[in-house]
């Protein structure tokens, strides 16, 4: 059995080496969207695979650190990134390039922590 929670959030970055001049020079933003799917064989003492409950806590918190953040790289030129830092309240630096895919991997093995971590106490 499987369900599905979907989370959305709107973020700007820069992606260096990609293709697209655009993308790789220009700061630009994006409707992000987060489907977390899990997965499991026998239900809690509720009839429930989890609770979503669960799921707005943790992990929504996460996700809404890049709301309305820019990300970018700690491999960025300096300048840049304090440039950011100084003019905006919510800017993450992360040390790898700020792609969706590298987000992807970024959000799968945070979020798996936090499941991880996580006390369920219904069985």
């Amino acid at each position: 059995m499987e369900i599905t929670k979907i989370f959305n959030f709107e973020g700007s970055h820069v992606v260096r080496n990609c293709t697209s001049h655009r993308c790789s020079h220009s700061v630009h933003g994006h409707s992000y969207k987060v489907e977390l799917t899990l997965s499991g064989v026998q239900l809690d003492h509720a009839g429930m695979l989890v609770d979503f409950g669960l799921l707005k806590g943790p992990i929504k918190q996460f996700i809404d650190a890049f709301d309305h953040c820019h990300v970018m790289c700690q491999h960025d030129d300096e300048e840049y990134r304090e440039f950011f830092k100084k003019h905006n309240d919510r800017w993450i630096e992360i040390p790898f390039n700020p792609s969706a895919e590298c987000l992807a991997i970024l959000f799968h093995y945070c979020i798996q922590y936090i499941i991880n971590s996580t006390k369920f106490a219904n069985g």
